[in-house]
């Protein structure tokens, strides 16, 4: 009987083993998507008239692979420019069109089982993905409008040597003299 319930055991432990690895996995390739698609946004925000040969792909590929985990290589599946309505505007691997808004990055890695590949007709290898899509916000009336984040507690902003100047006004209203 105890042969019986510890094979089962065995199996049970295996298959938790094995699953909880590859929820691992999975959460490191969220991880390794997030930070590609962010650095793919980053190169559609550097993008100007100036500057119009910029391609995120580069930059996805390397933070998506510095991202996953180290026992794995992570590998981006599709990278591809996304306008505000989710449409897809071209590949990452070209520069960034003028109708990009931010980058779609699917990422995916394949790793072996460990106990479960003992058991007949059990996959050797599972394979686990993730997408992300960051999104850069164009300004309305640059620089008027420009990104303007305040954090701390009682933030102030030092000017014209010892004068210190408040941030804000009240919890709403930045200080137009700062």
């Amino acid at each position: 009987m105890f042969a019986l319930f510890s094979t089962a055991m065995i199996g049970v432990l295996g298959l938790a083993t094995d699953l909880g690895f590859a929820f691992a996995q999975r959460r490191a390739m969220q991880n390794a998507a997030d930070m590609g698609a962010v650095s793919g946004a980053r190169i559609v925000a550097r993008w100007s008239i100036t500057t119009p040969t910029l391609a995120a792909k580069p930059d996805v590929d390397a933070m998506a692979s510095a991202n996953g985990m180290a026992s794995s290589v992570s590998t981006v599946t599709a990278c591809n420019y996304v306008t505000y309505a989710g449409d897809t505007a071209g590949p990452c691997s070209l520069p960034v069109p003028a109708t990009a808004r931010g980058v779609s990055v699917t990422v995916q890695e394949t790793h072996s089982t460990f106990f479960m590949q003992a058991v007949p007709g059990t996959p050797d290898s599972i394979s686990t993905s993730a997408t992300a899509t960051a999104q850069v916000q164009l300004l309305k009336d640059p620089p008027a409008d420009g990104p303007f984040i305040i954090c701390g507690f009682d933030t102030y902003l030092a000017a014209n040597g010892n004068q210190r100047l408040s941030i804000l006004l009240d919890n709403d209203t930045v200080n137009p003299a700062v």
